[in-house]
C-alpha cells in the first residue's frame, strides 16, 4: 500500500466525524476500525499502534468508556486533515466544458530567464497548462482559483505578464478540444469509477443470503482491500487538485463511506 495505516486511520475517523456532526455522535471505536482494516489491510496490532501514534501528535482524543476505548478527532486533527483533504468537499470540479478561462501570455526577455522560469513554475503549480510556446490557460467555472493575479502584483511581474479571461473561443479549436487536449485525465478518473463501481459489486455480493461461509469471507476481504486502493485515489485526487477529475471529490467520499457501512455491517453479522 502505497499510503501508511495511520493516514488511512486518519482519514477513516474523519469521515466519522463528518458523519457524525450530522448524527451528533463523532466518535468511533477500535472495534470499528477493525472491521474495515483487519485483517485483510493490516493487523489489529498495526491499528493500535497508528492509533497511539496519533495521539502522541495530539491528532486523536482516546476515551476510555469501560471496556470499549473511543477514538475522536482533536482539534489539531481537524486542522490537520481539512488541510490535506478539504479539496475534496467542494463541487466546483471542472468538466469538458468549463464556464470561463483565464489566459496568460508571457513576454520576459532572455536576459530575464530566473523571472521566466518563476512565473512558469508558479503558473503549472497553479494549475495551468501551457498551450502555445508563451501561452497558459486555466478553466474555471465561477471565480478564478488560483490567486494568480495578486501574486503577480507581490512578485511585480506587471512588465512581462498579461492576464485575460474570456468565455468562449471563437475560432480555430473549441473549449471542449482545448480542454480534451490540455486537462483531461482519463486515468485517474477511470480509476476512480473502476474503484466506485466495485464498491457497489461488494456490498451486492455480502448482502446475497445465498452465499456460503467461504464467499462472504472472500468478498469482505474484497471490500477491506478495496477501501485501501480507495483511499489512494482520493489522496492522488487530493494531491493533483488541478488535474480536473470528470468526478465530484464529494461523490468519491460518498461511495467511501458507503464502503465503510457495509464492511462495518458484515462484520456486526458475523
Amino acid at each position: 500500500m502505497a499510503t501508511s495505516i495511520e493516514d488511512l486511520t486518519l482519514f477513516i475517523l474523519w469521515q466519522e466525524f463528518l458523519h457524525g456532526a450530522r448524527h451528533r455522535s463523532m466518535f468511533a471505536s477500535y472495534q470499528y476500525l477493525y472491521s474495515l482494516l483487519s485483517p485483510t489491510v493490516c493487523h489489529k496490532s498495526s491499528i493500535r499502534h497508528a492509533i497511539r501514534s496519533l495521539a502522541r501528535k495530539k491528532l486523536i482524543t482516546i476515551f476510555p468508556d469501560g471496556e470499549i476505548n473511543l477514538i475522536q478527532l482533536s482539534k489539531n486533527g481537524k486542522g490537520e486533515i481539512m488541510q490535506r483533504y478539504e479539496y475534496l468537499r467542494q463541487n466546483n470540479i471542472v468538466t469538458s466544458t468549463p464556464h470561463m478561462w483565464m489566459i496568460v501570455l508571457l513576454d520576459v526577455p532572455e536576459s530575464k530567464r530566473k523571472i521566466r522560469d518563476d512565473i512558469r513554475n508558479h503558473l503549472v503549480q497553479s494549475g495551468f497548462k501551457q498551450w502555445k510556446r508563451a501561452v497558459y490557460l486555466y478553466p474555471f467555472r465561477k471565480e478564478n482559483p488560483t490567486n494568480i493575479i495578486k501574486y503577480a502584483e507581490k512578485k511585480n511581474w506587471e512588465p512581462y505578464v498579461q492576464i485575460f479571461s474570456t468565455d468562449k473561443s471563437l475560432f480555430g479549436s473549441t473549449d471542449e478540444e482545448i480542454f480534451e487536449e490540455l486537462f483531461k485525465t482519463d486515468t485517474l478518473t477511470s480509476k476512480a469509477l473502476y474503484f466506485m463501481d466495485q464498491v457497489e459489486q461488494v456490498a451486492s455480493q455480502l448482502n446475497k443470503k445465498a452465499l456460503n461461509s467461504y464467499q462472504r469471507k472472500s468478498s469482505y476481504a474484497k471490500g477491506q482491500n478495496l477501501l485501501a486502493e480507495m483511499f489512494s485515489i482520493i489522496v492522488n485526487v487530493a494531491e493533483q487538485k488541478h488535474a480536473h477529475v470528470s468526478i465530484k471529490p464529494s461523490t468519491l467520499l460518498s461511495s467511501f463511506k458507503s464502503l465503510c457501512n457495509t464492511l462495518e455491517a458484515y462484520s456486526s453479522f458475523e
